[in-house]
């Protein structure tokens, strides 16, 4: 099966090789008045594949407009398969040589980054991969069905108005928010009601869940605190059992002090 990883840089293979300097912008959790400009950074080339699949694609959508992107890599890979040896070692070649290129471009660019540079590029690619994970990780919680916190007072209000009047929530958001304000507190006092309601159910389908994604191997998706809770009795006992023994210790100690 084809991943949609692999169909996205597929369809964005005509890009692979557009040219442009390399200022770095900060990711999450970079400052923006810390950013430090780098030098321009060689471009990796298409790896033959790729090389083949920006030039059969436009020749594809030509012949055969209404195909899907699904389809247009699926017709790619098995054009390649069954494509002429010698047209594919062109391909192969033509990597080779711009491989061994941009071997010799990268060398001479790490050798002008200072140190303080390096330490950026270091930091950037900390940043890239902790956001990479972060994204795989709101990902399967999507993929594995979390429960979804329930909305709060006011966004339970907002969305009962917007189904009432018939118009979209982000049109309604600025004029409702001073309305609230302006509501009864035995009103709003009601959505609030409402919220403690599905707060307490959500609670108890998180639970389950989790329950159910510890159970299915699934530990990463799993709260902490919750992990801790479901430790064996034994861990638990022997815990807690440690923790009065330091309390103990700490009380002996402040005695002795005292005395």
């Amino acid at each position: 099966m084809i991943s949609t990883n692999f169909i996205s840089k597929v369809f964005n293979a005509g890009r692979l090789f557009t040219l442009h300097n390399y200022f770095y912008i900060p990711l999450a959790g970079v400052k923006t008045k810390d950013a430090i400009e780098l030098p321009e950074k060689p471009k990796k080339p298409m790896t033959s594949f790729f090389r083949f699949v920006q030039e059969h694609k436009p020749v594809l959508l030509k012949e055969q407009p209404q195909l899907k992107l699904t389809e247009i890599v699926k017709q790619c890979a098995q054009d390649w398969k069954n494509i002429h040896p010698t047209i594919k070692e062109r391909y192969d070649n033509e990597y080779k040589a711009e491989m061994e290129s941009y071997a010799k471009k990268h060398l001479d660019y790490s050798m002008k980054l200072t140190d303080e540079q390096k330490e950026y590029l270091k930091l950037l690619n900390r940043e890239k991969t902790q956001s990479t994970k972060k994204r795989r990780l709101r990902k399967k919680l999507k993929d594995m069905k979390k429960p979804k916190k329930p909305p709060g007072p006011f966004l339970l209000y907002l969305i009962e108005q917007s189904n009432i009047q018939g118009r979209k929530i982000n049109e309604m958001m600025k004029e409702l928010k001073g309305t609230w304000h302006l509501l009864d507190e035995s009103v709003k006092m009601s959505y609030v009601k409402k919220n403690e309601e599905l707060m307490i159910k959500y609670k108890e389908d998180l639970e389950n869940w989790e329950t159910l994604m510890i159970q299915e191997g699934h530990p990463d998706l799993v709260r902490s605190k919750f992990l801790k809770d479901e430790r064996p009795f034994t861990a638990r006992k022997k815990s807690v059992s440690e923790k009065d023994k330091s309390e103990s210790q700490t009380s002996d100690e402040k005695n002795i002090r005292n005395k």
